[in-house]
């Protein structure tokens, strides 16, 4: 996801065993549709792009959310369209049916109290970093950007891991990020994109449909520890698993990446201190674009 997979390799080769044939039959119709998808990849900064617009809807939807208790009921019935499947105290899971698909989107709300928003933040971006903790990661790179500098959008080639029998998956998106000082929160928005530097290939089955976006709001300051984040994630893996499977994915594999997020950005200020501290320079500095960080990294959500 800007997060990753929400599925665990343990959880994927349990499932594996139950679904080897119906994935060699899936695989060998992607394969055929190949040489069609490479001959139709179309990209354009103008269409494709993350725009102002998109990044304020993220921040306005945890807005929402965090205010469905108000007083004035406004946003009573926000979520009344999700079905919560998660409900501790610091961390909520809902889903929410596609229309005409046995697939779902999820949307998570947390907390956390013993790190700062900052490391979080980068945990999500830094490519490099990314390749150390999830060991999944075949191949993260940055392969086309619009902007010179971090402001604008970007796109991503991301090559994971699936346990065998199953082929790999890759993903190619589009993804901004921006820190809004007025506001005091941090966004991060991806979307699946088609683009002729990364063509479909016969080594991976391409995600074609992906979705994940992610609001960091600090209880203090960006250095403090203690946040709140939301994340609201979909993805097609192509993988013919039953309803109740995925099911039993989310409840359980999203949790599970959640942990994995929060030690990485606990060892991200120990192991990564000079990047650490570059991400703080910016985001506590008097600089007013209201842009994501003029930091030299690899991204990728």
């Amino acid at each position: 996801m800007l997060c990753g997979r929400q599925y665990t390799q343990k959880m994927i080769q349990r499932l594996g065993k139950f679904s080897q044939r119906l994935m060699a039959l899936s695989q060998a119709r992607a394969r055929s549709r190949l040489g069609f998808m490479m001959g139709a990849v179309v990209f354009s900064w103008d269409r494709d792009r993350i725009t102002e617009d998109d990044l304020q809807n993220v921040i306005d939807d945890m807005d929402h959310i965090q205010h469905q208790c108000d007083a004035d009921k406004k946003y009573e019935h926000y979520m009344d369209t999700w079905e919560l499947i998660i409900d501790k105290e610091h961390l909520k899971l809902w889903r929410k049916p596609l229309p005409s698909s046995d697939l779902y989107e999820y949307k998570v709300y947390g907390t956390f109290y013993d790190i700062p928003p900052t490391a979080f933040f980068m945990v999500q971006i830094d490519c490099d970093y990314r390749k150390q903790w999830d060991k999944l990661v075949i191949d993260l790179d940055v392969i086309a950007k619009e902007t010179e500098d971090e402001a604008g959008s970007e796109v991503i080639h991301w090559v994971t891991h699936y346990p065998f029998p199953m082929y790999s998956r890759d993903y190619v998106y589009v993804r901004r990020q921006r820190v809004d000082y007025e506001k005091k929160v941090m966004v991060l928005v991806a979307r699946s994109v088609e683009h002729p530097l990364c063509p479909v290939n016969d080594q991976y089955v391409r995600v074609s449909q992906y979705i994940s976006e992610m609001v960091i709001q600090p209880h203090g300051e960006f250095e403090e520890n203690g946040f709140d984040y939301t994340l609201t994630y979909y993805d097609n893996p192509q993988a013919p698993f039953p309803t109740p499977a995925y099911y039993w994915m989310a409840k359980k594999g999203v949790p599970d990446f959640v942990d994995k997020l929060h030690m990485a950005a606990k060892q991200y200020q120990e192991t990564q201190a000079s990047k650490y501290q570059r991400a703080n320079n910016f985001c506590f500095s008097s600089n007013t674009d209201h842009t994501a960080p003029t930091i030299q990294l690899s991204y990728a959500s």
